[in-house]
């Protein structure tokens, strides 16, 4: 995927180079992406060089985000945190991963940490029902004696 100069919204046709050869602007990570265009109040999409309007945190054009790290889809801690979720002895994990998941800046990624959190919660509900259960079963076996049989004669 080409990206385009925050400045002068040139295409760059080399994807690792930090400066853009048009006009000399800082293409780093760390930089400011975005260029002001005083005549109609927008700024450049670092991705498809289209003017977005001031105030808008998602290009109209491509759908991508302005902020680089909300275009992450973390799609490994969604993977591991489903999987997590249906383990009951590792469900604080799913939990922690649900958790991370809601607070990272793509909002794409927030429904799948609750819906990570929901099944972990739902999980150890039915866990915990059915360890009372097995509790209450060994007990009463315990308890159950041979002569206390209806057909002990």
């Amino acid at each position: 995927m080409s990206k385009f100069c925050p400045n002068c919204g040139e295409k760059q046709d080399n994807e690792s180079s930090k400066f853009c050869p048009n006009c000399g602007a800082n293409l780093s990570v760390n930089s400011d992406k975005t260029k002001v265009n005083k005549s109609n109040n927008s700024i450049k999409c670092m991705y498809c060089g289209s003017d977005i309007p001031i105030g808008s945190d998602k290009c109209f054009k491509c759908g991508k985000y302005l902020n680089p790290a909300a275009n992450e889809k973390h799609t490994a801690v969604i993977v591991i945190g489903y999987i997590c979720s249906f383990i009951p002895f590792v469900s604080l994990i799913s939990f922690i991963l649900g958790i991370y998941l809601l607070t990272r800046p793509n909002k794409e990624v927030h429904k799948h940490g609750i819906i990570i959190i929901v099944l972990t919660i739902i999980v150890a509900i039915i866990a915990v029902a059915l360890w009372i259960d097995y509790i209450n079963y060994v007990n009463a076996v315990k308890s159950y004696s041979y002569y206390d049989s209806y057909y002990y004669y």
